[in-house]
């Protein structure tokens, strides 16, 4: 895919669902930087899975579209500030983000529980807004702890 190539919903689609890092990637970039092909719902949705893909460690196969962990985290936070601010509560693509960062934080070693709270945690609470979508989390020790290690991150922000 070079600048400039024309691309159809169809052919996004397809890569988006092919399970292969490379295509994936390609996906996420003609959807990051063409508007005039994203089919709303379904891209939205793609976006997500794929940096979850991509901060679970599965996109070390990429040769060509090659996005690191961290990255793909900072971008969910912004995603999801963005998404939040533009959103009419409640929105599945934000509880979509919600369950599968648990998901990820629940499951995960300690890499993963980084990229969780240092890479999207701690950017998506820099918007006091969104803190109160994740109150839930409260209720599960585990997840309590995550909240309570991004809050202290903003805290100490100057």
């Amino acid at each position: 895919m070079l600048r400039g190539d024309r691309v159809s919903w169809e052919e996004v689609s397809s890569w988006a669902r092919s399970g292969n890092a490379d295509l994936m990637g390609a996906a996420f970039q003609a959807l990051m930087s063409r508007t005039d092909i994203i089919d709303g719902v379904e891209g939205d949705r793609f976006i997500v899975t794929y940096l979850i893909f991509i901060i679970e460690g599965r996109g070390g196969s990429a040769e060509i579209f090659q996005l690191p962990p961290y990255i793909a985290a900072h971008e969910i936070a912004r995603v999801y500030k963005h998404w939040h601010e533009h959103a009419s509560p409640p929105d599945d693509n934000l509880k979509y983000i919600r369950n599968e960062l648990s998901r990820l934080y629940a499951s995960g070693d300690e890499k993963q529980r980084r990229r969780v709270v240092d890479g999207a945690l701690e950017h998506i609470f820099e918007e006091a807004s969104c803190r109160p979508d994740f109150e839930d989390w409260k209720d599960s020790p585990l997840l309590a702890g995550a909240i309570d290690e991004a809050m202290e991150w903003i805290r100490g922000r100057p």
